[in-house]
């Protein structure tokens, strides 16, 4: 009776260890993790989706996926990612994050009011203590996005009296952007071509803009002064058309000034104020501490 017992105890023992040593061994995603903390994000991007698909349910590998696309540069992968992560996840946690960083991505390609929709739906989900977090984030898009009073709607909506403070500064700083008008711009080329473009700082197309615009003009000059009265018709329509084009092209140069000098302005700003990032993203890039694996030998 007791060597029964002995070997149905020893049969049990048996099967439970080996359970115990996989569970207690290093996670699925562990040498993408390690990976990710190289900095090798395109390897990382494929062992994580093979986590993922081994594990539908892994909400870390996939947004460690996620944010391999997004720290390699492939915006446009991470914004796929994330967006599908919003829609299909379940734990709100997730969905936030996944909010957050898919604004992030949106912002990384310029789509300033996309990303700032985003953190609106955001906001309807978040937590209390991540509120100001994600305001701050939507400041900063709709300060490149140009809205202010957007901007400082959402500085008043921060209830932290010293981040309000310091993106009250960075705002006030922002409205004093030296610009280019664009009417100046316009009416300077209609006087001299290729003047609107050299006040925007195109001196190239000042140059190409004046010289062709003379040119077409002495030659319909020419051409009606040998009464070769077709030919200097056709120069003058052609000179129209490059006459317009030459203030369209200042007005639109310094539409394209302002909106270079915006964007370079509000990085600095961005970069001499800050931004607060909240505990969970920090997760996200928090170092990854290995998991001792048991193992056992009969």
């Amino acid at each position: 009776m007791k060597i029964s017992r002995l070997l149905g105890f020893c049969v049990l023992l048996s099967l439970a260890v080996p359970a115990f040593a996989a569970q207690s061994g290093p996670p699925a995603s562990a040498f993408a993790d390690e990976l990710f903390l190289q900095g090798d994000y395109f390897r990382a991007i494929t062992e994580y989706k093979r986590v993922v698909f081994e594990d539908p349910s892994n909400m870390d590998a996939a947004l460690r996926c996620a944010e391999s696309y997004l720290l390699a540069g492939h915006f446009e992968e991470a914004e796929r990612a994330y967006r599908e992560l919003s829609i299909h996840a379940v734990d709100t946690a997730v969905i936030t994050t996944a909010l957050r960083k898919l604004a992030e991505a949106l912002k990384k390609q310029g789509s300033y009011a996309d990303a700032a929709q985003t953190l609106l739906e955001c906001l309807e989900r978040v937590d209390a203590d991540q509120r100001d977090a994600v305001q701050a984030e939507l400041f900063w898009c709709r300060l490149y996005a140009e809205d202010l009073p957007a901007a400082q709607a959402s500085v008043r909506a921060i209830n932290d009296e010293h981040l309000q403070s310091r993106l009250s500064r960075a705002e006030s700083t922002a409205s004093e952007f030296q610009r280019k008008s664009p009417t100046t711009a316009g009416c300077l080329s209609a006087v001299i071509p290729g003047s609107g473009q050299l006040y925007v700082g195109r001196k190239r197309d000042a140059l190409i803009s004046f010289t062709v615009n003379a040119a077409f003009i002495w030659a319909a000059i020419e051409a009606y002064d040998e009464d070769l009265d077709f030919t200097g018709t056709a120069f003058a329509i052609v000179e129209l058309s490059w006459y317009a084009g030459n203030i369209y092209s200042a007005v639109n140069g310094a539409h394209k000034h302002n909106r270079f000098v915006r964007e370079r302005e509000i990085r600095s700003l961005e970069s001499e104020f800050g931004d607060i990032v909240s505990q969970k993203d920090t997760e996200l890039r928090s170092p990854i501490v290995p998991l001792v694996a048991l193992s056992f030998r009969f």
